[in-house]
């Protein structure tokens, strides 16, 4: 562009470039003076129609599929047209549409592999992990090198539980794709897995930087840096995000429960707080009333921290278990054995661990239990 400002070429390709880093504003600028500058271009039309995705990935407004379509008649056999026109329908919740437009697109040129990538990516969104796997590893090897593919790889890799290979194919991902917040979270997620929090923190952090507008990313950045042992920071980050009406949300407020019963000393009136905000958002949530009770315990106000495990049966009986364990903890750091030894056996009869709680009660409970962590 600094050669040729009004080339209608490199205007499409910077569109495509800024509204695959979801930077809908300037993309859609940019489309739209491709289009402008070749009004019969079928690929200025499709970065049209991509833009438009970006600004509102739904396309409540059409706007996309409307550009993508026009696209698409100007120049019916452009494979570049036809992947557009499939992430389209794929935004619009148009599976079966979406697979045909990303087939069409590889048939037109079986070379590329980005539209091969997006049907197996595709298919794993229909629920079919084990069928995109298979399919990636089938590819030629050119293709597999690539950073969409070595994204996708690690997504299955995550989800089929090998951290480390996940790891491995999101390093390769965030390296090809660096201006992609979506490989930097992956990335983000495979190295907490593996117990990296640093970097698992930090590619939260750059996910975050890049698409500052998404607050899932903010959220999990925020718990991520709590865990890394920097709370001040991982607060900062979750009391902007729950401050916000659209933040509202049962598990941003468990993760802010959380962080501040894990600091030192707990701030156990600020977690019951925050737990109790998302059980009036979700008044079956288990996890937020576990969370009151283990503020808490936290806190060592074990009377508060037994009738609030008491309540959690009542919320979500799945939690029975933790409950009575819970209580039992809490007998035991009270010294009252007998009672302790009572919910023991309740709880070892609804399918407790209770490997730490015997070894304590073995030991007249002299020794505190590890706290639970963060999900």
């Amino acid at each position: 562009m600094e050669y040729a400002p009004r080339s209608a070429v490199a205007l499409t390709g910077l569109a495509r470039a800024l509204a695959t880093q979801r930077k809908a504003t300037p993309a859609l600028e940019t489309a739209r003076a491709a289009a402008q500058a070749d009004p019969h271009s079928a690929e200025a039309l499709a970065a049209v129609g991509l833009a438009a995705l970006a600004r509102d990935p739904l396309d409540r407004s059409s706007d996309a599929v409307s550009a993508v379509q026009q696209a698409a008649f100007l120049e019916p056999k452009n494979p570049l047209v036809k992947l557009a026109v499939g992430r389209v329908f794929e935004s619009r919740d148009q599976l079966d549409q979406a697979a045909a437009a990303y087939e069409q697109a590889a048939g037109l040129d079986p070379t590329w592999a980005a539209p091969r990538i997006a049907a197996l990516a595709l298919q794993l969104r229909k629920g079919d992990a084990s069928g995109s796997l298979a399919g990636l590893r089938a590819l030629p090897d050119e293709m597999k090198g690539t950073g969409e593919a070595e994204l996708l790889l690690g997504r299955l890799l995550l989800r089929t539980g090998d951290s480390a290979g996940a790891k491995k194919a999101l390093d390769a991902a965030v390296k090809a794709l660096p201006g992609l917040a979506e490989a930097h979270a992956a990335h983000g997620e495979a190295a907490h897995d593996v117990g990296e929090r640093t970097l698992a923190a930090d590619a939260y952090g750059r996910a975050v930087d890049l698409d500052p507008e998404k607050l899932a990313y903010r959220s999990r950045y925020g718990l991520l840096l709590a865990r890394d042992g920097r709370p001040e920071e991982g607060l900062a980050v979750l009391l902007d995000v729950t401050g916000r009406p659209e933040g509202q949300d049962p598990g941003t407020l468990i993760d802010l429960g959380w962080v501040y019963r894990s600091v030192k000393p707990p701030r156990v009136k600020d977690a019951v707080a925050a737990y109790e905000r998302a059980l009036k958002l979700d008044p079956r949530n288990g996890e937020a009333a576990l969370g009151v009770a283990e503020s808490y315990r936290a806190g060592k106000q074990w009377a508060h921290a037994i009738s609030a495990y008491e309540r959690v049966p009542d919320v979500d009986r799945r939690r029975e278990d933790d409950a009575l364990l819970g209580i039992a903890w809490c007998y035991c750091h009270s010294h009252d054995l007998d009672r302790a030894r009572f919910y023991a056996g309740l709880a070892a009869r609804a399918g407790a661990n209770m490997r730490e709680l015997r070894a304590a009660l073995s030991r007249s409970c002299s020794a505190s239990p590890g706290e639970r962590e963060a999900p």
